[in-house]
């Protein structure tokens, strides 16, 4: 059985930076992909839709999760977590 420590070393030097380069890798792609849709002669710009939510109702939320949508393929292009006491 793993120890917390070993599974939190195991996560950080060999988990999260694979998920890190997976990430990137599909990003770069669907950025690429919307480039490639700019030479089409029907593009007329990017539809996209943004929508957050925080994490409970009322005064007493701390969270939000937001995320841009591309309205024409239905793909999420980028999401963000805050906390309300973060500054941007």
């Amino acid at each position: 059985m793993l120890s917390m420590r070993h599974f939190h070393r195991i996560a950080k030097n060999n988990v999260w930076p694979e998920v890190y380069r997976h990430y990137e890798k599909k990003e770069n792609e669907l950025f690429h992909e919307i480039q490639q849709r700019r030479g089409d002669e029907d593009f007329t710009g990017l539809e996209a839709s943004f929508d957050a939510q925080f994490d409970s109702p009322g005064y007493c939320a701390s969270a939000c999760c937001g995320n841009v949508t591309d309205n024409k393929t239905g793909k999420v292009l980028t999401f963000e977590s805050l906390f309300k006491q973060e500054e941007s």
